[in-house]
């Protein structure tokens, strides 16, 4: 086979599966059964988990139509009814223009830029058109978008390897093709010819070390499992969007798909063939649709939806939150960096801004459209500075500013800020973006400066005490923390966070995509130093440097993409600081105050945003107050839920299992599954309300549940 025939089809599936994924456990990313398909121009088609992921026609003319030919009347696993397909027929003589649909927005569990898993499985049911010459054509049907693929060599970004389904137009079979994470090119190929005009359910599964095709034709009363070939997970990264009947654009070397497509479902682990889609309900607990509800069915719902937003709290991007006489003061992008103030870091004080304007020299040195974003603040010197970012996005030729004030109370006398200007700045090309600075001081009184966003990633440089700008002398910048361009942990990496407790300097960073509103993939990670140029690593001990870091929090529920951090202290206890993006609020950024817990490693677990000001715990030995039914997410598992009973019984869906109470401390053990004999251990922090807990399991794993009254 020659090197065009090897390009059509690829695509990717990335997201994250810190479990490992042992069990067949469905964790069901994304479903569209196209049965709510917008009819307007172009079309739109939503995932029917409701979170927000769209496939989206890529303009009128080339949308494709909806029909009701479909595969089967009802979902044989949900039971909910089929009435309708996406129809990607043309004209009669007429095969273009390809109607194609496009994954649009980078939704959450499919953006290139998460770090990829080991196991996955995709799945549809398609039909081709018997049109004049369909069976010497060429056509993909769900595929990630890529560029021709040379006959041998390393993958580099701009050769996208990866993952697709299409019907082989030389031998009118089906197959998957994909590029491993060795850089081996695997084909698995149906023996068996599809003919057009029946019905194919069909689905691609790895485990992580297997590829495996199974095919349900016309007929067949179960899949069918065609070929299996080794494939060693998980997938390559790239840059491009999921398609569904795209053929292929590059090139324009496959034929666009002509047929019908229903049903498309990707799944973040390795599905067994009675958990396909067009498999019968068998009963068992780990159905599909049913594992997948409590996390994605409803992902604005059950998990925290009780509780009553304060009206008055900020929307800001970016925050950055310092105390300063009892006071806390919130500065955040844009609008001259915005500025607030609170006494509980619940009910906040909208005050004027840092700044009425630009500064003259970004406008006249960075672009004349320059905005500002990301301040952070620190006291040093007898003098508060704030440094901020000014640029356009998506450039490196920005640069960080200084403005120093006196103090922070706009009421006082000599309340002023006085730009100092240029601290850092970066051209297109830095190994560097000179923006998201965050200052800490360490314990000898050393400030340090860390910045960075994408490029190279994150870097640290002293800075002079007495003027807040950079030593005189040649620079001295350490890289510390980086994500590839490709591979396995490819993607966008900034806005680092450094933060020094008992010995150790942690680097909070924003990993993935961020200003995409609910669509955002943001999520905050972790890693420690001994040094505060490190090297940094993560739990396992694996660099920074080398793309790795350790989860603190990832979107769920309404909270979407967190990133942009800071710590602050309330009372005796640490708080991190980040902004969300608000699903029930169209995406608007809003500020999440959580208390941060420190495991037996002394690694940091953040809390649910606080809503309400600090009081008294509740008293440990009212255990009442946790009867109840809980819901437990973590990033592996769709949902447990759970039923704490006084006798320190626990009954839930994976069985019984068994709770206790020390003080704040929570450990839970239950089975693994309900057919395990193992059991799986958590140890948890509970809020101060008592109505929800953080903690890790024994794997790893982090794990947040609330009470659901």
């Amino acid at each position: 086979m020659n090197a065009r025939r090897l390009v059509t089809f690829f695509c990717h599936l990335s997201i994250v599966c810190t479990l490992g994924c042992t069990q067949a456990v469905s964790q069901t990313i994304g479903h569209w059964r196209f049965e709510d398909a917008a009819t307007d121009k172009p079309l739109i088609a939503r995932d029917s988990l409701g979170s927000g992921n769209e496939f989206r026609a890529f303009n009128a003319a080339v949308t494709p139509a909806t029909s009701s030919l479909v595969p089967y009347d009802v979902q044989p696993q949900s039971g909910m009814p089929n009435k309708q397909s996406l129809d990607f027929t043309a004209a009669p003589g007429n095969r273009m223009p390809a109607r194609d649909l496009f994954l649009v927005g980078s939704p959450t569990a499919l953006d290139p830029n998460v770090d990829p898993i080991e196991q996955w499985t995709i799945e549809a049911c398609v039909r081709f058109k018997a049109t004049d010459g369909w069976e010497r054509s060429f056509q993909t049907f769900i595929c990630r978008e890529g560029y021709n693929v040379p006959d041998a060599g390393p993958l580099d970004e701009n050769q996208l390897g990866a993952l697709g389904f299409k019907k082989r137009g030389d031998r009118n079979h089906l197959s998957i093709e994909a590029w491993d994470s060795d850089g081996h090119y695997v084909v698995v190929e149906s023996p068996d010819e599809v003919r057009p005009d029946v019905w194919y359910s069909v689905a691609a599964s790895s485990d992580g070390s297997v590829l495996s095709l199974w095919i349900k034709g016309p007929g067949d009363a179960a899949y069918t499992k065609k070929g299996e070939r080794p494939f060693h997970g998980p997938l390559p990264n790239t840059r491009r969007v999921w398609s569904i009947g795209r053929g292929f654009f590059a090139n324009q070397i496959a034929e666009p798909f002509v047929g019908w497509i229903d049903e498309v479902r990707f799944s973040a682990s390795a599905l067994k063939p009675e958990q396909f889609l067009a498999s019968p309900f068998s009963g068992k607990t780990d159905r599909p649709e049913v594992a997948a509800k409590p996390r994605a069915a409803d992902p604005l719902g059950d998990f925290g939806g009780s509780r009553a937003m304060p009206d008055n709290l900020p929307r800001p991007h970016d925050p950055f939150v310092i105390e300063s006489g009892g006071v806390y003061h919130l500065f955040a992008s844009h609008g001259g960096i915005s500025h607030w103030r609170s006494s509980d870091l619940i009910n906040w004080q909208r005050l004027a801004p840092v700044f009425t304007g630009v500064p003259a020299w970004a406008t006249r040195d960075i672009a004349p459209r320059a905005g500002l974003w990301a301040p952070e603040v620190a006291f040093f010197s007898g003098k508060y500075h704030l440094y901020y970012s000014t640029s356009t996005f998506g450039s490196k030729r920005s640069a960080i500013g200084l403005a120093t004030s006196p103090t922070l109370d706009p009421d006082a006398p000599d309340c002023k800020w006085t730009d100092l200007g240029k601290v850092i700045e970066s051209f297109p090309n830095s190994d560097f973006n000179a923006i998201d600075a965050s200052v800490l001081i360490a314990p000898d009184g050393q400030p340090w400066i860390a910045w960075g966003s994408y490029s190279g990633g994150l870097y640290i440089s002293k800075l002079d005490p007495q003027t807040g700008l950079l030593p005189e002398g040649p620079a001295n910048f350490v890289n510390i923390a980086s994500r590839r361009r490709t591979g396995p942990r490819a993607g966008p990496l900034e806005a680092p966070g450094l933060f020094y407790r008992d010995g150790w300097y942690y680097l909070f960073a924003s990993y993935d995509r961020c200003c995409a509103g609910a669509a955002s993939t943001y999520k905050l990670l972790v890693g420690r130093s001994r040094e505060i140029t490190g090297p940094y690593v993560d739990r396992d001990g694996r660099p920074m440097l080398e793309g790795n870091a350790s989860l603190v929090v990832r979107g769920y529920d309404h909270l979407r993409g967190p990133g942009q951090s800071s710590v602050v202290k309330r009372g005796d206890r640490w708080m991190l600081v980040h902004h969300y993006y608000d699903a029930r609020r169209n995406g608007v950024p809003t500020l999440a105050v959580r208390p941060l817990h420190w495991d037996g490693d002394a690694w940091p677990l953040a809390g649910e945003p606080i809503l309400e000001p600090a009081g008294e715990k509740t008293s440990a030995t009212n255990l009442a107050s946790l009867m109840g039914d809980w819901l437990m997410l973590s990033d592996d598992v769709a949902g447990i839920r759970m039923t704490f009973t006084a006798d320190g019984i626990i009954r839930s869906d994976r069985g019984q299992g068994t709770w206790k109470l020390d003080g704040d401390h929570l450990q839970i053990v239950l089975p693994k599954s309900p057919e395990a004999a193992s059991a799986l251990e958590i140890k948890a922090f509970l809020a101060e309300d008592r109505n929800s807990f953080v903690g890790r399991r024994s794997d790893g794993a982090i794990v947040r549940a609330r009470l659901q009254r």
